[in-house]
């Protein structure tokens, strides 16, 4: 009689145990689904955010153009300048080419992981270059303004250091949103990478 009881004993563990099994399972499956959104989504900002500042780049090289060439400022400046633009929305898109392209779900883990490390690295290099070239430009529109000695020419080198001070800010808080979100992706990544093993 014990022994019928303790076989029906082990038979509803090993029933229970089964059923924390299943239910360990599905709570993997449903965590590795919410990482994986969570991945797609952060990759769809960055790329998005990438849209952005190459179409506002555009726009503001087509500005550029347009308006101060009609102010009389010189042809080295204007063609450093269309170079610069030119340059920053060619960088823009290599930079992210392998990005646009990325799929979290589709790509092993690795390959997200190596792209994203690697835009994340461009990112910081393409800072050492770009901010010692804007005080060169901030200071070249400074001496045009200067050359041209009227009214206009102040209103206009005083709208160029206010708004140059406020691109810096505003790029600056996109730039750490991205730095944000491509470690974020790099966590979920090493997530889901400690939840297979």
């Amino acid at each position: 009689m014990e022994r019928t009881e303790e076989l029906a004993e082990l038979a509803e563990m090993k029933r229970e145990l089964k059923l924390l099994r299943e239910r360990l399972d599905q709570e993997n499956i449903i965590n590795r689904n919410h990482i994986q959104k969570a991945m797609k989504k952060n990759i769809s900002n960055i790329n998005r955010q990438a849209s952005i500042e190459i179409i506002v780049t555009i726009f503001a090289l087509i500005n550029f153009l347009f308006i101060f060439s009609h102010w009389g400022f010189s042809i080295p400046f204007m063609t450093v300048t269309c170079i610069g633009l030119l340059s920053a929305v060619i960088a823009i898109f290599i930079y992210h080419r392998n990005i646009f392209r990325l799929n979290s779900c589709s790509q092993d883990l690795l390959t997200v992981a190596y792209e994203l490390s690697r835009l994340k690295q461009r990112y910081a290099s393409w800072r050492k270059y770009s901010i010692p070239c804007m005080m060169v430009w901030i200071g070249w529109i400074c001496y045009e303004c200067y050359k041209m000695n009227n009214e206009i020419a102040i209103s206009l080198a005083t709208g160029c250091l206010v708004g140059t001070v406020i691109g810096g800010v505003i790029g600056t808080k996109l730039y750490y949103r991205q730095i944000n979100r491509i470690d974020e992706i790099l966590q979920d990544i090493e997530e889901l990478r400690n939840m297979s093993e």
